[in-house]
This record gives C-alpha cells, sequence and structure tokens, in this order.
C-alpha cells in the first residue's frame, strides 16, 4: 500500500489554501486553518453532557501535562484531526467491523494520520525529533499514556458513559477536573500554547 501511487486528495481549508491530504508536505501547513478546524472540533462527536468541549483544548491539556522535553509533541498529537476530522471510537469499530479487510483498513487509516502528523511536526519544526527513531518511540509510548488517562478524565468529567471503550479500562484520570472552555477561550489558549513552543499562530 505505503509503494502504490496514490491520487491526489485536495482538502479545502478555511482561508480557501488546499491540502493534499495523500501527498501532505509541511509547505502546506497554515497554522491558522489548524486552529480554525480544532476550535470548532467537538471531542467525542459532541457527545459531551450538556457543555462544548473540543479538540483544541483537549490539545491543550495534553501540552499541560506532558513532561517538558514532549510539550511540543503533545501539543501537535492530534492536530492532524484538523484535516481528517475526529471519528469516534464507535464509529471506528464500526467501520471495522462492516468491513471485509478490518487490517487494512485499520493500516490506512494510520498511514494518513501518520503521513499528515509528519507534515505538521516538520513545519513546526520537529523534523529532528521524528526523525530520531528512538527517541520518537519513546515520546510516542508516553504520549499515548497520557491520552489515555486524559480520555479517562474526559469521561468522568464531561460525559455520561454507559459503555467505556476498552482502552480506557483500568486507566486512572487526573485528579483535577476539567472545565471546558468553549471554542473562543480554546482559540485563545491554543495560540498561547503554539506561541510557547515556537510557532507564530497567526502565520
Amino acid at each position: 500500500m505505503r509503494g502504490a501511487p496514490r491520487p491526489d486528495v485536495l482538502c479545502n481549508m478555511a482561508s480557501g489554501r488546499l491540502v493534499n491530504i495523500t501527498h501532505p508536505t509541511p509547505e502546506q501547513i497554515f497554522w491558522p486553518d489548524l486552529i480554525e478546524c480544532l476550535v470548532k472540533i467537538p471531542r467525542f462527536g459532541g457527545a459531551t453532557f450538556g457543555v462544548m468541549y473540543t479538540v483544541a483544548q483537549h490539545c491543550c491539556l495534553m501540552h499541560d501535562h506532558a513532561d517538558d522535553d514532549i510539550k511540543p509533541a503533545a501539543l501537535l498529537k492530534n492536530f492532524h484531526k484538523a484535516i481528517l476530522g475526529e471519528m469516534t471510537w464507535a464509529a471506528e469499530a464500526a467501520l471495522l467491523a462492516y468491513s471485509t479487510n478490518p487490517d487494512a483498513l485499520s493500516d490506512a487509516a494510520a498511514f494518513a494520520r501518520d503521513q499528515i502528523n509528519d507534515a505538521i511536526f516538520r513545519a513546526a519544526g520537529l523534523g529532528e525529533f521524528i526523525d530520531n527513531l528512538e527517541s520518537y518511540d519513546r515520546a510516542r509510548d508516553a504520549l499515548e499514556h497520557l491520552a489515555r488517562k486524559l480520555q479517562a478524565t474526559e469521561a468522568r468529567d464531561l460525559m455520561q458513559l454507559t459503555v467505556a471503550p476498552p482502552a480506557w479500562a483500568n486507566v486512572k484520570p487526573f485528579p483535577r477536573p476539567i472545565r471546558p472552555w468553549g471554542s473562543d477561550k480554546a482559540r485563545q489558549e491554543l495560540e498561547t500554547r503554539l506561541s510557547q513552543i515556537g510557532i507564530d499562530p497567526r502565520a
């Protein structure tokens, strides 16, 4: 699959710029476009009880809970969702259940995510970080653990769960409760954290 030629798939962003999803490059990354999407995309398909909780706030909380050496990666970990969107865990599971080749489908989704994240990380000046495979693999493991803890915290504070994803099982949430910001504050906070890791959020 990775060696096969892929047709261009163009995604229209808020500014009118285009991102070639199948051939993403750092030059295509325009931070205001990503911010615009992330502050409007709800976590969990909007199934947070009585509140607006955005992917942008999730990114900020990932940054805040991460160790200093991986804060940039933690902040940007979910930025691909500005281009690919956020699919709920139940929707992902349903697609795999319907697919005649779930392994290939899962692999293709992960590959698309990784290609877009690669372009985003390089646009942020983190090329050296992701090229060091040993340190990147360690960081990725730490980020996955952090993401599960934050998901468990989000579920405790923002959702009324009847059925929880298996990945959240036996994961202890963070003690501090989450207070949803809404889109406007999420934009301000996300821009602040981007500036803290050396990115001009308006450029």
